[in-house]
Parts: C-alpha cells; sequence; structure tokens
C-alpha cells in the first residue's frame, strides 16, 4: 500500500447506494479504484495545461489557427471511390451488369448523330 493514503468522506447515503449499486451492476466491486480513478479525470486537466505551460516555457498561445496539410489531399475522392466499392460488394452482380449495359447504350445514344 506504499504510495497511498486511507481516507473517509462524508457523503449522501443515497448518493453512495446508487453509486455502490452501478458498480456492482458493472461486476466492479474495488470502489477505491474508480474514486481514485475519478480524482485523476477532475485533475486531468490541470495536469495537461501544466505540461503544455511548462513545454511552451510558460506562454500558451492566445488562439490556435489550423494547419494546412504538407500533402494535398482530397478526401470527397477518396470518399467516393470507398462508397463505389462498398456499393459494388451489395449490389447483385445481375444489377452491376444491367447498370453497365445501360450506360454503355447511353454512351452509344449520344455518339450517333441525329438526321
Amino acid at each position: 500500500m506504499s504510495g497511498k493514503i486511507k481516507t473517509s468522506i462524508v457523503i449522501d447515503r443515497e448518493l453512495w447506494y446508487k453509486f455502490r449499486a452501478r458498480l456492482l451492476e458493472e461486476g466492479i466491486e474495488e470502489v477505491s479504484g474508480v474514486l481514485e480513478e475519478l480524482v485523476r479525470e477532475e485533475l486531468l486537466e490541470d495536469y495537461v495545461s501544466q505540461s503544455l505551460e511548462e513545454m511552451l516555457d510558460g506562454e500558451l498561445p492566445e488562439e490556435v489557427r489550423p494547419v494546412r496539410s504538407l500533402v494535398e489531399t482530397r478526401a470527397e475522392s477518396i470518399v467516393r471511390a470507398l462508397r463505389v466499392e462498398g456499393l459494388e460488394d451489395s449490389v447483385p452482380r445481375y444489377k452491376r451488369d444491367y447498370k453497365a449495359l445501360y450506360l454503355r447504350s447511353r454512351q452509344q445514344c449520344r455518339s450517333v448523330s441525329p438526321l
């Protein structure tokens, strides 16, 4: 039990029973670990801001500006390709063949010149 202390708290009885009941529903019997985690989460923001101040020599930026990517990316073309792949896998083959025939016939109709 090194580095730990034993403490007692005063808390609303009904609140405590509800808390214990929820822990038991989740299969957690050790309340101490859960309380320690709650305290850590409460203090996390302080730890993060303190570490950032140390890294930036005490000067936190007032405004965070977005940066441009070093590599040109076009997410819409990637998403479109993924959607088409997903659709091709989910559409039965005979329907895909009909679609291909339909597109080919439309292309041929466009290439025919009017009289």
